[in-house]
């Protein structure tokens, strides 16, 4: 498998999507997530053909790991934490834009994925005129909220529709120069640079959110 997009959450959860969007959680983040033995979550996925991958981490360097499904992960949950399932279920429409809802099977605890409810994914550029901020998310609205509490007043940018896949790339792209703020921050000189990108990956035409525009 390649073309793999990574992404380690806020909770520390671990997720592969794959340029198809489909996603994967690691073996081993699904272990700390849920507090179960390592060794059993191995012993557990034996009967399983899983897939070992390598991915690109960051300022990590590169790993192999070993990627479970997002339907058996939820199978997984259904009998370790059930608690933690809709937060699980948030995470993964966060990352894919895709819904998910348990069966109404509850009893055969089987998951499915409603692939034809897709919600609409946004890469942003914001910056508070020392900085870029590069991102992704399904409500732009609701994260440069957030992000006003830390860093004060955002200007927007470029808004435009756009995938996780989509925007790791750009990520990728940039970082080949070393001049950046951690993985999403970049100076403010880059602006242009990175305008040009967003316009210039496939991404469809900028879309100008007047709720958004209207906070800054």
């Amino acid at each position: 498998m390649t073309n793999l997009s990574y992404s380690s959450t806020d909770s520390g959860l671990e997720v592969v999507i794959a340029f198809n969007g489909e996603a994967y959680c690691t073996q081993s983040s699904y272990s700390r997530w849920t507090g179960i033995d390592r060794t059993t979550v191995v012993k557990r996925c034996k009967s399983f053909q899983l897939e070992k991958v390598n991915i690109e981490c960051g300022a990590t360097g590169k790993k192999i790991v070993t990627i479970i499904p997002v339907d058996i992960i939820l199978n997984f949950l259904w009998k370790d934490r059930p608690e933690k399932l809709n937060t699980f279920i948030e995470i993964i429409e966060e990352l894919t834009g895709k819904k998910l809802s348990l069966s109404t099977m509850a009893h055969s605890g089987k998951v499915k994925s409603e692939k034809t409810k897709k919600v609409k994914t946004y890469i942003y550029l914001f910056s508070n005129s020392q900085v870029l901020k590069l991102g992704y998310s399904t409500n732009p609205e609701n994260r440069i909220k957030q992000l006003q509490r830390w860093e004060g007043e955002l200007e927007v940018l470029n808004i435009v529709e756009g995938t996780l896949p989509q925007e790791k790339q750009l990520h990728s792209l940039l970082h080949q120069v070393v001049d950046s703020f951690g993985d999403e921050w970049y100076p403010i000189y880059r602006e242009n640079e990175i305008l040009n990108l967003m316009n210039s990956i496939n991404i469809n035409k900028k879309v100008v959110l007047p709720e958004v525009l209207s906070l800054v």
